[in-house]
């Protein structure tokens, strides 16, 4: 997976200086990625948040997971560093949905953003490696990154779209894709402007 050398080059940007626990990493997906290994290769694309998780992070968020195993699970209700807010539970229930934005709007100190593009549904997504049933809707992406540049203590310091499959009937996966990060420079550009007014 390519989040452990995003991590990695991360260490040192400004708002990092080498010390790792001050990132969180906000992550769209539908698979856990916190296996150990996958038939034998730790660095696998299953193994991304885990490996970095290895980098001593201030808390990992995940959103839309639907995919995963015990060890997955496992490790999802022991560390007390990792969030998750299931698939199942945040679109089927709107309060869990509102807690999930409320937990993003606390978040303190640097964010990296990473979207696998498996975590929304796959009419939107249809061409992607590893599709899962049942993922975010469009405008739940949208609604994820407003809550992430709103947070007022949080500052978005990196982001990555990954998993996109060319595909060659329809620019639809393409589209849907770069449309995060449409927004995201949009809600920058905004934020930098509301910083230089109130100094």
């Amino acid at each position: 997976g390519i989040l452990p050398p995003i991590i990695k080059s991360l260490t040192n940007h400004p708002a990092i200086d080498g010390d790792h626990s001050k990132l969180n990493i906000v992550q769209i997906d539908a698979h856990a990625d916190l296996r150990q290994e996958l038939d034998g290769e730790p660095f696998s694309h299953a193994c991304a948040a885990a490996r970095a998780m290895d980098y001593g992070l201030k808390h990992l968020y995940q959103i839309g997971i639907r995919a995963f195993s015990k060890e997955e699970y496992e490790r999802i209700n022991t560390d007390d560093k990792i969030t998750t807010f299931f698939a199942a539970d945040i679109l089927r229930n709107n309060a869990k949905w509102q807690k999930c934005l409320d937990s993003l709007r606390t978040i303190e100190g640097p964010v990296h953003l990473t979207i696998d593009i498996d975590g929304l549904d796959g009419s939107i997504v249809p061409s992607t490696g590893t599709p899962v049933p049942g993922g975010l809707n469009f405008w739940q992406a949208v609604e994820i990154i407003e809550a992430l540049f709103s947070a007022p203590s949080a500052k978005v310091i990196s982001m990555d779209i990954n998993e996109i499959v060319p595909q060659k009937d329809t620019p639809l996966t393409q589209f849907t894709a770069a449309m995060p990060i449409w927004l995201r420079d949009k809600l920058f550009q905004k934020k930098q402007l509301m910083i230089k007014f109130f100094l």
